[in-house]
């Protein structure tokens, strides 16, 4: 029971630092004003469109996604995907506030701004390789890719790349507002974020007690 109890304590903890990676990493990409990931190109595109708010179509495709898979596959759904779904918000807010006091958007030079989406995504590489591994739940776009990869054998960098371009071609399509960043987050997250977790995914396995439980 202890020692189950210390496996839960643990994910909890990955998970809290999972969330806080991904949120510095896309309020890095917001500072740079070159355009954000696919899934926000989309929800710009629907409050062109059709007049929905950014945080309403976002609410809207999150949800959208989650009543799907609780449908036709719930493995991906748990702790974890609250978390990645609610907690990133929040916390993106929070960093916004003091990149405006530390790293103000109208002093950046060029080379700056086209240095924060690289390390946007390998923040939010980072944060994606540290709980996905944990088997402890997905966040909405990441339960698109694991499920594409499973039916597929794609490498998570692969169908990371596909799911995400996917996503920014409908958003397109709505005439989302996109840029640099957009693509940087496409080819470049789901690369870092596999080269993570082929170098620690059996240790992080390990420290959460899953290669015991199979024992």
């Amino acid at each position: 029971m202890m020692k189950s109890s210390r496996y839960m304590l643990r994910k909890i903890c990955i998970l809290c630092i999972a969330v806080l990676m991904m949120a510095f990493g896309a309020a890095l990409y917001f500072q740079a004003g070159l355009g954000s990931d696919p899934v926000s190109t989309l929800c710009d595109g629907l409050y062109r469109t059709l007049g929905i708010a950014r945080g309403t179509a976002s609410m809207i495709i999150n949800g959208g996604i989650f009543f799907v898979f609780l449908w036709i596959d719930r493995r991906f759904i748990s702790l974890g995907s609250v978390f990645a779904a609610f907690g990133v918000g929040p916390f993106i807010t929070l960093f916004e506030k003091v990149f405006d006091v530390f790293l103000p958007d109208n002093g950046l030079s060029l080379p700056v701004r086209l240095l924060l989406p690289i390390l946007g995504s390998a923040a939010i590489a980072f944060g994606r390789a540290l709980y996905l591994p944990c088997e402890c739940g997905a966040a909405p776009l990441d339960m698109i890719v694991l499920s594409v990869g499973r039916k597929s054998g794609w490498p998570y960098r692969i169908s990371f790349s596909v799911v995400s371009g996917s996503i920014f071609a409908l958003g397109l399509l709505f005439h989302g507002a996109w840029g640099l960043g957009t693509i940087v987050a496409i080819f470049l997250t789901g690369w870092i974020a596999d080269f993570y977790m082929q170098r620690w995914n059996v240790s992080l396995k390990r420290f959460v007690g899953i290669q015991e439980e199979r024992v």
